[in-house]
């Protein structure tokens, strides 16, 4: 439970740095660092993932913010794909999305067997992805976290 909610307050603060991206609002790098290395580390392909996207959003890199805006229909597509590997509920307005989802994600397994992706590597997959996230996305991220087994 301590990675998840390590990975959960990680997340956070990716995603506050990316909502950020050149506004006054932004924090002072230093205090975002300083967040950061407060935090406990995770599992090494979670760490080398998510310290990667974080340091991205703190370098705000030419058109940084216009690849996170879009990748925001990509995000909404994956977080779709986690929520029915976990067996977790979607948005109401998903639902028929979802269904042709879960039709595609059925086939692929059949066709991968063991090699099917699970959620946790669904997770690691979101995590990697340079997208923006409203107060929803996020939600629906931080309850597949919950759901994972670390």
């Amino acid at each position: 439970m301590a990675q998840a909610d390590a990975l959960r307050d990680k997340l956070i603060l990716c995603q506050k740095a990316e909502a950020n991206l050149g506004t006054a609002a932004d924090e002072d790098e230093s205090d975002r660092r300083q967040s950061w290395a407060a935090l406990p580390p995770l599992a090494p392909s979670f760490e080398k993932i998510i310290a990667a996207r974080f340091e991205r959003a703190l370098q705000n890199s030419d058109g940084y913010a216009a690849t996170l805006e879009a990748n925001r229909p990509l995000l909404q597509q994956e977080l779709l794909r986690a929520e029915i590997l976990a067996s977790a509920e979607s948005p109401p307005e998903l639902s028929r999305e979802r269904l042709q989802l879960q039709v595609e994600v059925l086939q692929a397994s059949l066709k991968a067997g063991a090699t099917a992706r699970n959620i946790e590597q669904q997770l690691l997959h979101i995590c990697d992805l340079p997208a923006a996230m409203d107060e929803q996305a996020l939600g629906r991220l931080l309850k597949l976290v919950a759901l994972a087994k670390f």
